[in-house]
């Protein structure tokens, strides 16, 4: 036997159950942390496609400044 189809809830099913949720906040803003990243650099002697491997980047940064902007963009594998 056929399993009937349940139907969306209403608007007023929704306001009801929407005082029991739990409330978030978001963080807007949050600090970026360079330190590891700058240490990478470091440790890769500053050379560009030497730490393009080491944090797996999408593409080779010009320099520190770029790569920090790659890295701030997520641009990893």
């Amino acid at each position: 036997m056929a399993e009937p189809k349940a139907s969306p809830p209403t608007a007023d099913e929704l306001d009801a159950k929407r005082g029991g949720l739990k409330s978030a906040e978001t963080r807007e803003g949050a600090a970026w942390d360079e330190a590891p990243y700058k240490a990478a650099w470091e440790a890769a002697g500053g050379d560009p496609a030497k730490v393009k491997e080491a944090v797996n980047l999408t593409e080779t940064p010009t320099d520190y400044d770029s790569y920090i902007q790659l890295c701030k963009a997520g641009k990893f594998h």
